[in-house]
């Protein structure tokens, strides 16, 4: 069995490694659920909201760790490098959506990056227009598909 020493007290690594997985398992869903919300870089958005809440990297860390970060002023900056090389291997990543377009017999994408607003501005301008893919879907449907994950957050129907 792997051990490491924090504060002088041996740790189970395999224990570490369940924690360490178990905060990337619940980052996963937080982002999941905040995908509208998060605009631009996750990494970013998730740095921003750890250094804006108390504790906010005690989310990430063991609760010996917390202690080493709460008693050890020596220990935060590196607990906090630590939190921040995590989240930056799993989620430095954009959330990104793009235009879908279906009907019965075909689909189409616009191979968009852009952020849920920008898609449901382009649908709200050029809906019911013969722009780009609108012409040849009419009656079939556009939708807003989030690149992450490939979730449909928005469906409208193309009028004939």
């Amino acid at each position: 069995m792997d051990f490491w020493i924090l504060n002088k007290k041996k740790i189970n690594t395999s224990k570490l490694t369940i924690m360490k997985n178990q905060a990337l398992k619940l980052t996963e869903a937080y982002v999941k659920d905040n995908l509208l919300h998060i605009e631009g870089n996750v990494y970013d958005h998730l740095i921003t909201d750890a250094e804006m809440s108390d504790n906010g990297y005690f989310f990430y860390l063991t609760d010996e760790e917390i202690e080493a970060y709460e008693n050890k002023p020596s220990e935060r900056a590196r607990l906090e490098d630590e939190v921040e090389n995590f989240l930056k291997d799993n989620f430095d990543f954009d959330i990104t959506f793009d235009v879908h377009f279906d009907d019965e017999d075909s689909s189409n994408s616009k191979g968009f990056e852009a952020t849920y607003q920008e898609c449901k501005d382009y649908i709200e301008t050029y809906i019911g227009t013969d722009e780009s893919y609108f012409a040849d879907y009419k009656g079939g449907a556009v939708s807003i598909v989030c690149n992450y994950n490939g979730i449909t957050y928005f469906e409208n129907t193309i009028k004939k």
